[in-house]
């Protein structure tokens, strides 16, 4: 189902229509090339920063209507718990993105960890992130046995989009 937006215009323009798939697709890319994103970052805290300023930085050049936030507002409850994504951004005031940052330097549970809790905020947002910035030198063209596979299935059943970045290269 596609549901058309229209972008904020600026003075004397005509306002372009954008769907969210669109929309969502476009900041997923932003997150996978963004040169920022391929620093090297010593802990969570920081790339979650880095991940919220180049949201806003896309946000603002395309005179968008998003709120980015890191927040603990616009979490669900489940389970007994509340649970918070990491950054949540709004269009015009819906909840749109539900953003996991993880950073992994020695943790195999990251993969495992961003998944699952991205999958609980599918429930309350249409679209999720799991961005992992990864410590490890590995060539981002070699895949494993079930990579395309889990990332598919993410997409496909929850419109989860798991963007990894290697110290090897972008």
């Amino acid at each position: 189902m596609r549901t058309d937006i229209t972008e904020k215009p600026s003075k004397g323009a005509v306002p372009n229509l954008m769907d969210k798939d669109s929309l969502f697709e476009n900041i997923c890319h932003e997150l996978q090339s963004h040169p920022l994103l391929g620093t090297y970052y010593k802990d969570e805290k920081h790339l979650k920063d880095a991940v919220l300023r180049v949201i806003e930085k896309y946000d603002s050049a395309n005179n968008l209507p998003l709120t980015a936030r890191d927040t603990n507002l616009e979490g669900i409850k489940a389970f007994g718990r509340g649970k918070t994504p990491d950054i949540a951004i709004k269009f015009r005031e819906e909840r749109f993105i539900a953003i996991e940052v993880k950073y992994r330097n020695t943790s195999d549970w990251v993969l495992s960890r961003g998944i699952g809790q991205a999958v609980t905020y599918s429930v309350k947002y249409p679209y999720g992130i799991i961005f992992i910035r990864d410590s490890f030198d590995k060539d981002p063209s070699v895949s494993h046995d079930f990579d395309d596979e889990i990332k598919s299935s993410l997409m496909r059943n929850y419109r989860i989009k798991l963007i990894i970045r290697y110290n090897y290269g972008p």
